[in-house]
């Protein structure tokens, strides 16, 4: 049962889903931003990082090169002259 209390480990949502500031905007168009003594989740998030699943039942925070790059370093990697 959640109580007041309660606490959830960050590390389980996105970036996104956790709100670290508050912010106002003044009349003149400025934003000030302050930041939480306590972080909060938005109220649409919803846990989507497990570290011990399996690869294809959670979303990974490391994203991978494009496929243009990867095949660029890989072909420096492949053909690395000979040492005479």
């Amino acid at each position: 049962m959640l109580t007041e209390k309660s606490y959830v480990c960050e590390v389980h949502f996105k970036e996104n889903d956790i709100l670290i500031y508050d912010e106002t905007i003044l009349n003149d168009g400025t934003v000030i931003k302050i930041k939480r003594i306590i972080p909060t989740l938005k109220a649409v998030a919803v846990p989507s990082i497990f570290m011990n699943l399996s690869f294809y039942l959670t979303e990974h925070t490391i994203k991978r090169k494009p496929p243009l790059e990867r095949s660029i370093n890989s072909d420096k990697k492949r053909f690395k002259p000979s040492q005479a």
